[in-house]
């Protein structure tokens, strides 16, 4: 009779033990899910950021109008004549320069 009252103490526990260890490890898959939903909500509002700022400085490049403009946002200067600038975009302005008078 103690015998059979030993075996059914250690059956529930070794059950008890087994469900603590189920919830454990189920505990740790919804906190694995959660840190990667956070992680790629990161990644979603990195990328939007990124998207929002790149449409910000092509539209500053849109209201470049002339070479004075497209120099002082600190596009390159072509080596040519006259004096070129280049935005992103491909757009090029010459800088106006004064008409040579013939000396006569």
């Amino acid at each position: 009779m103690e015998k059979t009252k030993h075996k059914r103490r250690t059956r529930i526990r070794a059950s008890h033990a087994r469900t603590a260890r189920n919830h454990k490890t189920k505990k740790h898959k919804k906190r694995g899910e959660l840190k990667l939903i956070i992680l790629a909500g990161i990644v979603f509002l990195l990328a939007m950021l990124s998207l929002a700022i790149s449409n910000l400085s092509w539209r500053n490049i849109s209201l470049i109008s002339g070479f004075d403009q497209c120099v002082r946002a600190g596009y390159p200067i072509l080596e040519s004549y006259p004096p070129s600038c280049q935005t992103p975009d491909g757009r090029v302005f010459s800088q106006q320069l004064p008409l040579a008078s013939t000396g006569k």
